[in-house]
């Protein structure tokens, strides 16, 4: 069955819900026949998805997706890779999440069925964010990238689609994302402090000083960085700190034992304190294998 779960409560399929089989979708919306015919290599997830067993929410990327993309059908051998099959599972999500179910908040995390640990490290499935604005639904996944949603609320015998107009990647290592998103000096250093003092590297959350912070940093230090007994300040590990979960929060506390209260200060930024120190989130939710990053204004 299908592992994982989120914070949103999915709503409970109903008798009105058509019997439609995975398989005829892409007759039904032929911009979505690619993907259909893609995931029909992967016999489990096809059948599953082909009954009234799976009650999941699927975001399918439609045609235009590999028109835009470097990823081409006839690169996907016929029998999937664990990549691919990690992949596909990246875009099912366990419960039926409908637009109005997505519409109760303006960002929802969800855990999906990718649950491969050499994919994900993350408990109970890799996650992806939904966002609601103006403009309408879009999904974040791993490296930053953002699907919009095409097509909603589509009902099948698995449970409902959502067509996007990308893929979903999944969340690389924090060596990866960092240098794909540009991410500060320090996010390496940290990970590497977060290797050398932890048995599992599972459910992290780091919180990475920007290069303004540490270039003051330094010049306060005498031209020192900051050593692992301070940058082991800067990870928690646990239930992952998504900026959402942090908003419901009044502290967190770093694998150094040290605790931080939060706070939401002038525009709706996250402020972690610690005495009369502050830092602000500033760039959050960067999503990663084992957790989830966030960058702030300042060491604490």
């Amino acid at each position: 069955m299908w592992a994982g779960a989120a914070s949103l409560v999915p709503r409970e399929p109903t008798m009105e819900d058509p019997n439609v089989p995975f398989s005829s979708l892409g007759t039904a919306y032929p911009d979505l026949s690619i993907s259909v015919g893609l995931l029909s290599h992967e016999r489990v997830i096809y059948e599953e998805l082909n009954t009234g067993e799976a009650n999941v929410t699927l975001f399918l990327p439609t045609n235009f997706a590999y028109n835009e993309s470097y990823y081409q059908p006839e690169d996907v051998p016929e029998s999937p890779t664990e990549l691919n099959r990690a992949t596909y599972r990246y875009n099912i999500v366990p419960g039926i999440y409908d637009t109005k179910t997505l519409q109760e908040q303006n960002s929802t995390f969800l855990r999906t069925s990718s649950v491969d640990p050499k994919y994900t490290l993350v408990t109970g499935g890799a996650l992806i964010e939904t966002r609601n604005i103006s403009r309408g639904f879009f999904v974040r996944s791993g490296l930053g990238e953002q699907a919009g949603m095409s097509k909603f609320d589509i009902p099948f015998a698995g449970g409902i689609l959502h067509a996007i107009d990308q893929f979903f990647i999944l969340p690389a290592d924090l060596a990866t994302t960092a240098k794909i998103q540009n991410l500060d000096t320090l996010a390496l250093t940290i990970q590497q402090c977060a290797d050398d003092a932890l048995p599992s590297q599972s459910d992290l959350s780091f919180f990475v000083p920007k290069n303004a912070a540490l270039t003051a940093y330094r010049a306060a230090q005498s031209g020192h960085d900051p050593e692992c007994d301070t940058l082991r300040s800067y990870i928690t590990q646990g239930p992952v700190q998504t900026s959402g979960k942090l908003r419901s929060l009044e502290s967190v506390t770093a694998l150094s034992v040290v605790t931080y209260n939060v706070s939401i200060g002038a525009g709706n930024a996250i402020v972690l304190g610690c005495g009369h120190r502050k830092a602000r989130i500033f760039r959050s939710d960067i999503l990663i294998k084992n957790g989830v990053v966030h960058v702030i204004d300042s060491f604490l």
